[in-house]
């Protein structure tokens, strides 16, 4: 087994952890977590010998092979499934020898075989077909790739290596969800041990069996994925006096997004997958309680009706070359917030850049409200920022002259930069210190729109929680590509899918989504019913209106159960008050147990109905 017994680490200065303890065996893997500058990587340096520890003791065992996803930049001529089978020296060892015929061919051959040789060009192939190369770029030199795709050479690479102890710093920075989502398969058959720094909450859910969490200069390991580690730190953290009165307002907050959806939604399976997200949310509220920081986007100056509009567009990059998507059609209204799904090149940012004006379309129109204030994230939005100039030299550029520096100072707390860190340069800056001034910088503009294209790379867990509540609250229009999950179910209603030069829209829930990704990967039906164009919604509208006689009958039960619901929700929570008040335990054990059980009877009939309310709007959703 891989032990850590008591280690603690200083760099310059600055402890970053003490008493350190971990055991893995073969067939665990630790999601690490933590934020930013916390010392996550600087274990991995200890772990690969690259740094000496200050304290306490690494027992790695003799023999065992490690494996890690390389920081520099593969180049030069190389093929690429040449490149990922480098990783394993013996093998191309083996294979000089056999070829130039030096020594016993036939011992040899048996260390071929034994390190599973004659299956290694077919092993790198799937690895790098299963991180979206396709088989001609297999063949590509590894300069012709952009720096992102390099980056998955690298993991490719380290997937590929045989090893006891596999080390993956961010492994799905800049993977779409579809490559993701392979990723947590392949993780999930591996031997050995593995250890996996990441703040993509669904992916660590889907594949750890253990969660080492940092705080604060120390760390606790916990048994179980991070939603089973979440629900035992709250427990402890709610218990903490000095942090219960935040916890609660910050409950209260998740909460009211729950019942605000729960009461509005009208397509149950959207609903179900959302309302699920947010109460997990709000069940870990506790750990998020003491975040470094929270902030939200202020209400946007100006919604009118309809705030983008593309008709009938071809978008691309030259008026000589092909369009990246063709004859889109697509609205966004007030209030709208449509996460955008498919695999990486298939156009998302394309249709992100065409819908906020700075990629005109080759063909059709693109039609931006006048006045309106347009958010716009982009994936390398950091490098727009200037490495010299302060985050309040940064605020006042934009700003402009009318505003105290008070004013923007306070403003800029709200984003964790406080003091000193306002007045610093942004170049020394970590990734995540970055990415939050950038989201400073694009609230301080109060957009009817967010168009946010992978905000989430330079972002720890608490800055995550701090977006998806940011969302929550943002009363404009969002369109959202992430690779997390999380963030897209918490944030989402509705979804379209890119792909093949198509932008359509996709009528079932995440999970259908993600079943339909993995269904079409492992070579079955490529289509799904769910995904249709706009010709292909015209006609379900008309089917609708066709059946709207025998909808009605529900529809009216449906309102029915959310009047009822309305009320019983209004009575638990004069309920809850009265049992919160201290003055409540005075009175007579009899009359406390009766108001405990009609408490308990007003939840269990909230439950009944929402159960009912559920089931009857699913069946509305298949009669659309």
């Amino acid at each position: 087994m891989l032990r850590l017994d008591d280690v603690a680490l200083s760099i310059g200065g600055r402890t970053l952890f003490t008493g350190l303890a971990l055991q893995a065996n073969p067939g665990d893997r630790f999601g690490i977590i933590g934020r930013n500058g916390c010392g996550k990587s600087s274990l991995f340096k200890l772990i690969n010998g690259e740094l000496d520890a200050d304290a306490g003791d690494i027992d790695l065992p003799e023999g065992w092979q490690l494996a890690h996803i390389a920081q520099e930049t593969p180049a030069g001529p190389t093929a690429a499934i040449d490149f990922v089978l480098e990783a394993d020296a013996e093998l191309l060892r083996l294979r000089e020898a056999i070829e130039r015929g030096e020594g016993d061919i036939a011992t040899l051959h048996e260390r071929l075989d034994a390190i599973d040789g004659y299956t290694a060009d077919t092993r790198a192939a799937i690895i790098l077909a299963g991180l979206g190369f396709t088989q001609e770029q297999h063949q590509w030199p590894l300069d012709q790739f952009s720096g992102g795709w390099r980056g998955r050479l690298n993991l490719a690479r380290a997937l590929f290596t045989r090893s006891d102890l596999l080390l993956l710093d961010e492994p799905t920075n800049h993977l779409d969800i579809e490559t993701v989502l392979w990723l947590q398969k392949w993780l999930m058959g591996y031997p050995g041990v593995c250890l996996i720094i990441s703040h993509d909450r669904e992916f660590l859910d889907a594949i750890s069996t253990h969660i080492l969490w940092y705080d604060n200069g120390t760390t606790a390991s916990y048994r179980g994925n991070l939603s089973v580690a979440e629900q035992k730190r709250s427990q402890i953290l709610a218990a903490q006096a000095a942090l219960f009165e935040k916890q609660q307002k910050q409950a209260k907050h998740l909460q009211s997004f729950v019942d605000r959806f729960r009461a509005k939604a009208s397509k149950a399976k959207q609903a179900q997958s959302r309302i699920k997200m947010l109460e997990r949310l709000n069940a870990s509220a506790p750990i998020h309680a003491d975040a470094a920081f929270d902030f939200e986007f202020p209400s946007p100056k100006r919604l009118p009706a309809t705030l983008i509009r593309i008709d009938h567009a071809n978008v691309g990059y030259s008026d000589n070359a092909p369009p990246v998507l063709a004859d889109i059609s697509l609205s966004l209204l007030p209030g709208e917030r449509i996460g955008v799904l498919g695999p990486n090149g298939a156009g998302k940012s394309t249709l992100i850049k065409s819908l906020c004006g700075k990629l005109t379309p080759q063909s059709g129109t693109v039609t931006i409200s006048p006045g309106l204030v347009i958010g716009h994230f982009a994936q390398h939005q950091l490098e727009q920022l200037i490495e010299s100039n302060s985050p309040l030299t940064h605020l006042k550029l934009l700003a402009g002259d009318n505003h105290a520096e008070l004013e923007l100072r306070k403003f800029l707390g709200r984003f964790g930069f406080h003091g000193e860190m306002a007045t610093e340069p942004v170049g020394p800056r970590s990734g995540g210190e970055r990415a939050r001034l950038a989201l400073a910088l694009l609230a301080w503009e109060r957009p009817g729109v967010l168009l946010l294209d992978e905000p989430t790379n330079h972002l720890d867990l608490s800055m995550r929680q701090s977006l998806m509540t940011a969302l929550q609250e943002y009363e404009g229009a969002l369109l959202l590509v992430s690779h997390d999950r999380a963030l897209l179910e918490a944030s989402c209603d509705e979804w379209v899918v890119v792909g093949n030069q198509q932008v359509q829209r996709f009528t079932g829930s995440f999970d259908e989504y993600a079943t339909m990704v993995q269904r079409e990967r492992s070579g079955g039906e490529p289509t799904s019913s769910k995904v249709g164009g706009g010709d292909q919604k015209k006609e379900r509208r008309q089917q609708a209106a066709a059946d709207r006689a025998k909808r009605k009958p529900l529809q009216n039960k449906v309102r029915v159960i959310e009047r009822e619901m309305e009320k019983l929700q209004a009575k638990a929570e004069r309920s809850e008050q009265a049992i919160a008040d201290p003055e409540f335990y005075q009175q007579d054990g009899d009359d406390i147990a009766k108001a405990l059980k009609q408490r308990g009877d007003l939840q269990a009939e909230l439950d009944r109905l929402e159960a009912e309310w559920l089931e009857l709007s699913e069946q509305l959703e298949q009669m659309t």
